[in-house]
């Protein structure tokens, strides 16, 4: 392929860093009515909040007048959902029963399961399993706060002043032992000397949560759990805190004015600090060596088998920063794939090429095409037929972790019915899916077979990320028109510029360019 070829002779060369800082958009959003909030939770894609419920005195609603004065001794908290859309608040009492709750925080574990703070600020749930097993913690005699449920991980987070901590309230998580007792661990190092409370985790790399300073303020505080550092803290002159992030780049809070309690949304990206080199010969380029280490910090992993029988093989390879050249070990596991293929000729494979965050969106996509590529070439140089490889190019877009984007990912599939080559796109503000796939003359039932035979291996079930069929992909190079792009292609400048969304002046050096199949 014409950029295949482009591309071993020259790379743009792509040298970034993380900066320290995150950018946030807030939206108050509190439903009508609601001026006390006692805890904000995502559960299946819908958003719950832990609200007083009407005050009964003697089986009746209390006047107005007696309502305050019994509210302080006898306020109910439930569980609601909210309907984002509508407005709506549904009590979910009878589902989720929270009784004797205090409104810090609360976490739903499963359908019929409730973890919440009781009235002795201990850890309490309405599930008996739960309870019997919160009931070594609770005679430590500290107080906790603000619960979240890790389901991925079957973890429980909290604030509490446990013995052992930094300072006052600490970060710490709950597992099960497999009896009846759990095994406590703090945090790490987002606690310190001042309160850390509110635990919300966006992914396995990103932890959100409230910290507070010496004047006891408290603000929204980013935490990358990969490389043990804090990433940003949002400095506000108001207290945020009960975090819920329901996606990679949205949170939900509260803030607390008198007694006042206002829910707030707000979108947050991490402001990058980019610094594109010039395009330097592959050449010169040297394979980054990455020294195995353990799991938890590994940069480097070598080749899982999940079940020879069926030849499941899906190999997870890390590579350096902007680097794309494969490693010894890469080389060797590829090698080893294609002596199991040419023993299975039902078999067929599809490698997904990744990026991190890092760095401007077009080279990453660029990036992960050019490790798809790697492997495609080494591959095909084993005696593996181009038939059987299917290629998608991810970008950033499946794996926010800056150490896990940094690879590719190889898979055996008895699929023989899907485009060769197809890449990850994500719905822009304003664009429709229907539209983008008529672009790239691609059927839903078609996008929604590829994502079915990619879903277990590849994070694609997201609406708003699309996959869809390409000729290839184009980076434009300095002298290079869109007339001569669509010469090189065979392809007509009108069908690349529709498939694309853009015009003549967009077509700029730097701009990746997908080619449409027709």
């Amino acid at each position: 392929m014409k950029t295949s070829i482009l591309f071993l002779s020259c790379l743009l060369f792509l040298s970034v860093c993380y900066g320290q800082k995150s950018v946030f958009q807030k939206q108050n959003v509190t439903p009508a009515g609601v001026i006390s909030i006692g805890g904000i939770c995502f559960y299946n894609d819908t958003l719950y909040l832990l609200l007083p419920s009407n005050i009964l005195y003697n089986g009746k609603a209390a006047e107005a007048s007696e309502a305050n004065t019994i509210s302080q001794k006898y306020q109910v908290w439930d569980v609601y959902q909210y309907n984002r859309s509508t407005g709506m608040l549904v009590n979910k009492n009878s589902k989720w029963k929270t009784k004797n709750a205090l409104p810090n925080g609360f976490a739903l574990l499963d359908d019929s399961t409730v973890v919440f703070i009781n009235e002795k600020n201990q850890l309490e749930s309405n599930s008996p399993e739960y309870r019997k097993l919160f009931k070594s913690l609770n005679q430590a005699k500290s107080s906790f706060t603000d619960p979240f449920a890790d389901l991925k991980n079957h973890r429980i987070y909290f604030s509490s002043d446990l013995i052992g901590g930094k300072g006052k309230m600490d970060l710490w998580y709950a597992e099960s032992n497999g009896d009846s007792r759990m095994n406590v661990f703090p945090a790490g190092n987002m606690n310190s000397p001042n309160n850390e409370i509110s635990p919300s985790l966006v992914d396995d790399s990103i932890m959100i949560y409230s910290s507070g300073n010496e004047k006891g303020q408290y603000d929204l505080t980013m935490y990358d759990l990969k490389n043990r550092k804090q990433i940003s803290k949002e400095v506000s002159p108001e207290n945020e805190y009960f975090t819920a992030c329901p996606q990679h780049d949205t949170v939900y809070f509260m803030i607390p004015k008198g007694k006042l309690h206002t829910l707030w949304k707000a979108s947050w990206t991490i402001r990058r600090n980019e610094s594109i080199g010039k395009i330097e010969n592959i050449e010169a380029m040297k394979v980054e060596e990455i020294p195995v280490q353990p799991r938890e910090e590994a940069e480097l992993e070598k080749p899982r088998e999940e079940s020879k029988s069926d030849l499941n093989v899906n190999m997870t390879n890390y590579f350096g920063m902007a680097k794309y050249e494969l490693t010894p070990l890469m080389k060797d596991s590829l090698v080893h794939l294609a002596q199991l293929l040419k023993g299975n000729p039902g078999m067929n494979i599809v490698i997904c090429g990744h990026a991190s965050p890092d760095g401007p969106d077009n080279l990453n996509m660029m990036l992960s095409y050019l490790r798809a590529n790697e492997a495609y070439k080494w591959l095909l140089a084993n005696q593996v037929e181009a038939s059987r490889i299917f290629r998608i190019f991810g970008g950033e877009y499946l794996y926010s972790d800056r150490i896990t984007a940094r690879m590719f990912s190889i898979f055996t599939t008895t699929e023989a019915d899907l485009p060769s080559e197809m890449v990850v796109y994500p719905l822009k503000s304003g664009e429709n899916k229907e539209e983008v796939m008529k672009r790239f003359s691609f059927a839903s039932d078609e996008m929604e077979y590829a994502k079915f035979a990619v879903d277990r291996q590849l994070p694609v079930d997201d609406e708003n990320l699309l996959l869809l069929p390409v000729k290839d992909i184009h980076i434009v190079q300095k002298g290079e028109t869109l007339y001569s792009t669509s010469r090189n292609y065979g392809i007509d400048l009108k069908v690349i510029l529709t498939a694309n969304n853009l015009d003549e002046k967009s077509f700029q050096i730097g701009q990746v360019v997908l080619i449409p199949v027709r």
